[in-house]
């Protein structure tokens, strides 16, 4: 945190190299628990701790066209900080504007790609069961406000698993393509199409799927949707659009890689790629640029969506690169969950876990406290997050804290 807003130097140092960041010497903070099975000695000082600053001008090696290229700058935030939790909440905030301009980008391109048919409820078949649908709001940490058409899926007659289950990749897959690519010198670029769940193949004639419009949609009394394509909610969408995906991939060449659902593998004897998908968020990793370009553009031709070039951010991990590395970090998520417990202030330490704390459960409260429960997991399952993608280093202490999730203590 304090790297983060320091001063970079402007003159050579003979002990720190130009660009480097000094962060001040802190202090390890002591074992609290009464129960330890040994005091440490007194606080001792951590080693000086540098951290090095990539600036965008920083010259490195292209994976493709062997000269010298810039990293890539990280998408200016477009974060707001307000989330509304209703189309009337939205309305009385000062953010209005910003979550309409929303709200009509996603209904033009619902229409835009013919989603539903409309129809008075005065012509709905008789026994046919009405689903309602509501905006749904999320502020982005890059991208800002975004708004989605969400169906009560929970309404619906539950289907089987079989219908429903769409893959994600695991945190080792997505570090397999980065390790590969390393290894082998080969940009990664990253694809991401819009609505994915709405290009999907179309549904099957027979099956009738009636929504409510959601309260905002200007439409007139009785209105309905009879569904053309899986709207979001409908709880066999994620399978429709993985289906969708894999197929068209399959049929360009691409073979799944064995024991994984989202990666997959291509080849013509000279040129590779490898490929990982998350949803909609599409990660790739070439040897050639003309196969790229071919298949970028054959994908571009069946889904609408966008090439965003070198990756830069991927499933909320932030990714830099320089001649021999890729760097993955995930500071926003970490920075966020800090700020939530008034952490941001606090000193480092060498260690996510002071040695010889141990965690037992007669220190437990006789009574769980729900608040301090609701607060406990919620910081756990961040840090399992972190540990289980960029921070293996926090896996230890956080298996330990995990075991106390039904009733932490203080």
């Amino acid at each position: 945190t304090a790297a983060a807003t320091a001063q970079v130097p402007t003159t050579p140092s003979s002990s720190f190299p130009l660009g480097s960041i000094v962060v001040p010497v802190r202090k390890i903070a002591s074992v609290h628990s009464p129960h330890a099975t040994w005091m440490p000695v007194k606080h001792h000082m951590l080693p000086t701790r540098q951290r090095i600053l990539v600036s965008a001008t920083t010259t490195v090696h292209s994976p493709t066209r062997q000269s010298p290229t810039t990293l890539l700058a990280l998408p200016v935030s477009q974060h707001l900080g307000f989330c509304p939790r209703s189309i009337k909440e939205a309305r009385s905030h000062t953010s209005w504007p910003l979550w309409q301009s929303a709200i009509d980008k996603e209904i033009t391109g619902l229409q835009n790609r013919h989603t539903w048919q409309e129809l008075h409820e005065s012509d709905l078949p008789a026994g046919i069961r009405v689903l309602d649908s509501k905006f749904v709001f999320a502020d982005k940490q890059v991208t800002g406000p975004k708004v989605r058409v969400v169906v009560r899926g929970d309404q619906e007659p539950k289907r089987p698993a079989a219908d429903t289950y769409s893959p994600t990749p695991s945190a080792p897959e997505v570090r397999i393509l980065f390790s590969a690519a390393t290894a082998n010198n080969w940009a990664v670029h990253s694809m991401d199409i819009s609505q994915a769940f709405v290009q999907s193949d179309p549904l099957d004639p027979s099956v009738n799927i009636y929504v409510r419009p959601p309260k905002g949609f200007a439409c007139a009394p009785g209105t309905l949707w009879k569904l053309r394509k899986p709207l979001y909610g409908l709880s066999t969408a994620p399978k429709a659009w993985s289906t969708t995906l894999v197929k068209f991939l399959t049929q360009y060449g691409f073979t799944p890689v064995e024991g994984s659902s989202t990666m997959f593998t291509w080849t013509d004897g000279t040129a590779q790629m490898h490929l990982v998908y998350h949803v909609d968020d599409i990660l790739l990793s070439f040897s050639h640029d003309d196969a790229v370009v071919k298949f970028k553009t054959a994908l571009l031709t069946r889904f609408t969506g966008t090439d965003n070039g070198t990756v830069s951010r991927y499933v909320g991990i932030d990714i830099s690169r320089d001649l021999h590395h890729m760097h993955l970090s995930q500071e926003p998520l970490a920075l966020d969950l800090l700020d939530r417990f008034d952490m941001l202030d606090c000193n480092p330490c060498s260690t996510p876990m002071d040695a010889g704390v141990l965690l037992l459960a007669k220190d437990r409260p006789a009574t769980p406290d729900p608040v301090l429960r609701r607060q406990f997991q919620e910081c756990v399952g961040t840090l399992q997050y972190l540990a289980t993608w960029t921070s293996p280093d926090l896996q230890f202490c956080t298996n330990e804290l995990s075991q106390h999730m039904s009733n932490p203590g203080v």
